[in-house]
């Protein structure tokens, strides 16, 4: 009898295991049977975006080169950058709407020196065809240790099959009894909603 040839298989969240299907003896006798085996464990980290897949199977891609399928993803994407220090991807991908030059130093210094520490997506739309909305909350911990977060609406427009972020205003105002933007685990009002 010839053993078939084996395939991988392999869950979507980290880590897990890349499995083949084999064929494996039952016991001392002739009888075989088809089974799983374990041939690889992957540990990717999960990407840090929030979208709980991993980073080469999510945002990575994009950062190569690969298109945004959609203004939130794109935004994802460039979450992901600064955490990840993609300086290039993230100067390629803003598209100021003023026409002024991208602030590359900036962005690298804020992207080295800033502790990105996880990321809300709030609500996201479409105001034409072409041209969509985020809202977004990224919270962080500046060079001197403090917490804060970005509330941002990002404005995006789609040219020539591709997205880019032309720029963003300060999200709307949180009712005071909400969580704190933060990731403090306090009201707004007991924390940075504080007048």
């Amino acid at each position: 009898m010839s053993m078939p040839s084996a395939r991988p298989v392999a869950a979507t969240t980290p880590p897990y295991l890349v499995m083949e299907r084999t064929w494996a003896r039952v016991g001392q006798g002739s009888t075989w049977r088809l089974g799983w085996a374990p041939i690889a464990v992957v540990t990717a980290s999960a990407c840090p975006c929030g979208s709980k897949k991993p980073y080469p199977r999510c945002c990575r891609p994009i950062h190569a080169g690969a298109a945004s399928e959609r203004p939130e993803q794109l935004m994802r994407a460039r979450y992901s950058a600064f955490v990840q220090g993609e300086v290039d991807f993230l100067v390629r991908t803003h598209r100021p709407s003023d026409g002024s030059a991208v602030d590359r130093e900036g962005i690298e210094r804020t992207s080295r020196e800033t502790d990105w520490r996880g990321l809300s997506v709030l609500g996201r739309g479409m105001t034409g065809e072409d041209r969509g909305w985020v809202e977004f909350a990224a919270r962080f911990r500046g060079p001197d240790g403090s917490r804060g977060f970005l509330h941002e609406r990002s404005e995006f427009v789609r040219e020539g099959g591709d997205w880019f972020y032309v720029g963003g205003a300060p999200g709307k105002p949180r009712a005071p009894h909400t969580l704190c933007l933060c990731g403090s685990g306090k009201k707004t009002k007991k924390c940075c909603g504080r007048a």
